[in-house]
């Protein structure tokens, strides 16, 4: 069984990195190939990602981070997706995360997408279940605004960006 989800786990990371991908550079220009995202560490969403990506299927890719790339579209099987370094924190304490960027212009709106799980406190076993966030950030602004289920919240947030 551990020899078939050993197989299962290197099968799946192999097929991912042959997502078509385009490379959008801070300077402007974008490359064509293929890629991938890469986190340190088993379901890790803390720590700063990586892109991996390469030109051709036979060669080796090269890792990529925030301090060049801008952004990375991945075809995936429902079209493709967007994923932007995106800086989080203070600064103090400053972060990049990878952010499915949803809509991009004045106001850009992203989402992350995150399992989360629970230990049984009555018995063996745990609980998943995924969550979605949604996060804004205008042109002007440095930071992130975390727009949950809160209707009130999200009409104030819209209503300051069209004044």
């Amino acid at each position: 069984m551990r020899l078939l989800l050993f197989f299962l786990f290197c099968t799946l990371h192999s097929i991912a990195q042959d997502q078509e991908a385009k490379l959008f550079f801070k300077d402007g220009t974008t490359v064509i190939g293929y890629g991938e995202i890469k986190t340190k560490g088993f379901l890790n969403t803390e720590v700063e990602p990586k892109i991996l990506f390469r030109f051709s299927k036979d060669e080796k890719a090269d890792e990529w981070d925030y301090e060049m790339v801008d952004k990375i579209e991945l075809q995936g099987f429902e079209g493709y997706k967007t994923f932007a370094f995106v800086k989080i924190g203070n600064e103090n304490n400053i972060k990049y995360r990878l952010l499915e960027l949803i809509t991009e212009g004045k106001v850009n709106l992203y989402v992350e997408e995150k399992t989360n799980t629970a230990s049984n406190v009555f018995g063996p076993g745990s609980q998943q279940w995924d969550t979605t966030i949604y996060m804004v950030k205008k042109e002007s602004e440095s930071k992130l605004t975390v727009l949950g289920a809160n209707k009130k919240k999200i009409a104030e947030y819209f209503k300051i960006v069209q004044a």
